[in-house]
């Protein structure tokens, strides 16, 4: 998998790596074939089936890009909603992943699959 080693090199997701990371934490991943759109995010979504949940995932360029536009996360705004449409956003590198469960031990479990390498743990 060339695309993964790269990613894993520059410290990048692409959504091979993102689909291994979780697959390895031991989580069933399904693409959905669907794309979709978040007028807040300028990358189309990538719809995939964790365990039962929704997981959007929106990969930039780089981490800068990613970061002109995670300042448009409003979590505080999530609250409102019912736990089973609640998003629990992750934000990592060039990646903004929005899952929605009410699961917290699936949402913990794909939060530490995405942030793991980035905290020092291969």
């Amino acid at each position: 998998m060339a695309a993964e080693s790269v990613a894993e090199a520059r410290d990048e997701w692409n959504e091979p790596e993102v689909v291994k990371r979780l697959a390895e934490a031991g989580l069933v991943v399904a693409d959905s074939g669907r794309r979709e759109h978040d007028p807040r995010f300028h990358p189309g979504g990538i719809s995939l089936g964790v365990s039962g949940a929704k997981l959007l995932i929106f990969i930039y360029p780089d981490a800068a890009a990613r970061a002109r536009e995670s300042v448009r996360i409003d979590s505080a705004a999530a609250t409102a909603l019912p736990p089973e449409r609640r998003p629990r956003y992750i934000v990592v590198n060039n990646l903004i992943a929005i899952l929605i469960t009410p699961r917290e031990l699936l949402a913990e479990r794909v939060t530490n699959a995405l942030t793991a390498r980035h905290a020092g743990v291969p």
